[in-house]
């Protein structure tokens, strides 16, 4: 993404909003440089669901989109999963300290 930015976005500050919103910051071809436009000409899978649905929007941020949102590591979903198993963990805990009798504070204690 960082040598297919046009010259004006090709800044940390500005790939890092690129990467949160590609839609926004990468739906215009404004957002490609030059030699990289071609690029567009072919159409990909997303290029027609964008079509169906009649979003204007350019292949890369239907690419880069695709790419957060299948991370393994660092995507979206895997943040989601994440969170569900830490919450059912400590619900867990809980539940088993509590039968234990031993006693424990909770983070919704300590914000009170």
């Amino acid at each position: 993404v960082e040598q297919i930015l046009s010259a004006s976005q090709q800044n940390k500050k500005a790939i890092t909003e690129a990467m949160r919103d590609p839609l926004g910051r990468l739906g215009d071809v404004s957002a490609i440089a030059p030699q990289y436009l071609g690029s567009e000409k072919f159409k990909s899978e997303h290029n027609k669901q964008a079509l169906q649905s009649k979003i204007s929007t350019t292949r890369l941020s239907l690419e880069v989109m695709e790419a957060i949102d299948h991370d393994p590591m660092y995507g979206p979903s895997h943040d989601r999963e994440r969170k569900v198993v830490g919450e059912e963990f400590e619900i867990l805990l809980e539940q088993t300290l509590r039968k234990m009798d031993v006693p424990f504070v909770t983070e919704t204690d300590l914000r009170e």
